[in-house]
């Protein structure tokens, strides 16, 4: 287990910026514990520099076998900025309703780029997929 609670996206970049590869995309999952403490980080997948499959059986299969009761995901743009492409947000929308499905919800997808980081928690994106009903 890792000694560090997840307080907010400064914190989740904090513990996450230095774990990814400046060549290639890398998709890495949060487990986290009921008091947000981190129980398990794990890089999932890797891609090439402007892409990365993901597969949310994985994702699902790891969150569950750490025993989270929620998640966080987040991934790297290694040549750009930390915008979602319309991909990261499909990914993200997949994990959100699975995650409600099986009761364990994605908190938050943060993307790092060269210059920063982006949260979409902070931008309001699970807050809009709630008001809509997507579950």
């Amino acid at each position: 287990m890792f000694q560090f609670q997840i307080r907010n996206s400064q914190s989740a970049h904090s513990f996450l910026k230095d774990r990814f590869s400046v060549d290639q995309e890398e998709f890495w999952v949060l487990a986290l514990g009921s008091e947000l403490q981190v129980l398990d980080c794990k890089m999932l997948f890797r891609g090439t520099v402007h892409s990365c499959p993901v597969h949310p059986r994985d994702v699902i299969r790891f969150v569950a076998g750490a025993n989270a009761t929620s998640f966080m995901i987040a991934h790297n743009h290694p040549e750009g900025q930390a915008l979602p492409s319309r991909s990261d947000l499909a990914v993200t929308r997949q994990l959100w309703k699975v995650g409600g499905l099986i009761e364990i919800p994605l908190t938050d997808h943060l993307i790092l780029g060269k210059e920063g980081y982006c949260s979409l928690a902070d931008r309001g994106f699970f807050l809009k997929m709630s008001l809509k009903g997507a579950v």
